[in-house]
């Protein structure tokens, strides 16, 4: 069986100034890189087969703050990017609620059931990041890895390990620079650790990012 440690990247300045980035390539903040640097040092006596990462700045820092004590590369993934916000992207939800409060209430409250104008479906994530995900668990059997991606998508893949429905994803808390930890094992995903951030208890608290801004 493998063992998928699902990192979220540290805190954005996007992030902390509360507007949803998705697939725009904001960079970590001070803070975030911060936490890289903790969540490093929480898996630094692991040993490690491989760390991957989205291709999204803020993934890839975090990535190569994990990878840095083990000297391994970080491998970029894609499929791992966050959630396209479309139109969205850029703005603070008051600034969405402002031109289109009727489709963010329902983003909001039951996301699966909507799509953002110019935007992914939570269906377009699934098919492209549960592919990606359970063939990292197939490559790595035996192994322990780390992947750094983004909220949406960690979320993705913890809903389809316990067979909950895209409506549930506001239920679910996923931190910046937290942990998740997957088990594959002939294909099947078992949740073992949801959103620990322990290893964040010492620094300041950052702002509270919102389930979507990536």
């Amino acid at each position: 069986m493998a063992r998928l440690l699902l990192i979220r990247h540290g805190l954005s300045r996007w992030n902390v100034e509360g507007r949803l980035q998705g697939q725009l390539d904001v960079p970590l903040s001070p803070e975030g890189e911060r936490q890289a640097e903790a969540v490093a040092t929480r898996l630094s006596g692991l040993a490690l087969a491989a760390v991957y990462a989205s291709p999204l700045r803020r993934a890839l820092a975090t990535a190569e703050a994990i990878a840095r004590p083990h000297s391994l590369p970080v491998h970029l993934v894609p499929e791992l990017t966050e959630i396209d916000h479309g139109e969205w992207q850029g703005r603070t939800l008051m600034e969405i609620a402002a031109s289109d409060r009727d489709r963010l209430a329902l983003w909001t409250r039951v996301p699966g059931r909507v799509r953002m104008p110019g935007g992914e479906r939570l269906f377009d994530v699934r098919q492209r990041s549960l592919l990606a995900v359970a063939a990292l668990g197939a490559r790595h059997a035996g192994q322990v890895v780390a992947v750094v991606s983004h909220e949406v998508v960690i979320k993705v893949v913890v809903a389809e390990a316990l067979g909950l429905d895209y409506d549930h994803l506001p239920r679910l808390q996923i931190d910046n620079g937290a942990l998740t930890i997957i088990e594959y094992d002939g294909g099947q995903a078992r949740l073992l650790t949801l959103n620990d951030a322990a290893h964040l208890a010492d620094l300041e608290d950052g702002l509270d990012a919102d389930a979507s801004r990536g």
